[in-house]
């Protein structure tokens, strides 16, 4: 499975039984993560105003969408645990751009935490030493229409 644009369709697209099969999401998406029970998160590229849960196995089928927090936009990524307790996702204000993470449930999506981080443009999150951490790449240069002014940080 991958985000993709399918000619004029915008979602993603997965190869199965030999043949590609697009599906079609709200607007473009950018990274994956794959949830313990074999779903999948489609994160909506940044500035994202979408995430959706597809189960791989019924692209056709009605997609389960879910939204940023209140004023805020998806970075792009998000993580799971391996033992299926923790999804986080990479998000960020939209007029002040100050990152934060968010936890979800990972059936529905909702957002059960939200820390704001002291920084700027969250991007990619991965959980490191079995779970016993989470890594959130932060900073960059803002060039997103949908966002507060270009900022540099290193």
């Amino acid at each position: 499975m991958s985000a993709a644009r399918v000619g004029d369709l915008d979602g993603g697209a997965i190869w199965r039984e030999g043949a590609l099969t697009p599906f079609k999401l709200p607007s473009r998406g950018h990274a994956l993560t794959r949830l313990s029970n074999g779903k999948i998160v489609l994160t909506g590229r940044r500035p994202g105003l979408f995430a959706s849960i597809v189960d791989p196995t019924h692209v056709d089928g009605p997609l389960q969408i879910f939204q940023p927090t209140k004023n805020a936009r998806f970075a792009g990524h998000a993580a799971a645990s391996s033992d299926g307790a923790c999804f986080m996702t990479s998000e960020f204000d939209a007029d002040t751009v100050k990152a934060s993470i968010v936890s979800r449930d990972p059936v529905t999506g909702a957002e059960r935490a939200v820390w704001t981080l002291n920084e700027i443009e969250p991007h990619e999150l991965l959980f490191a030493r079995n779970g016993a951490r989470l890594v959130v790449a932060l900073g960059g240069l803002i060039k997103d229409g949908g966002v507060a002014g270009s900022r540099l940080q290193s």
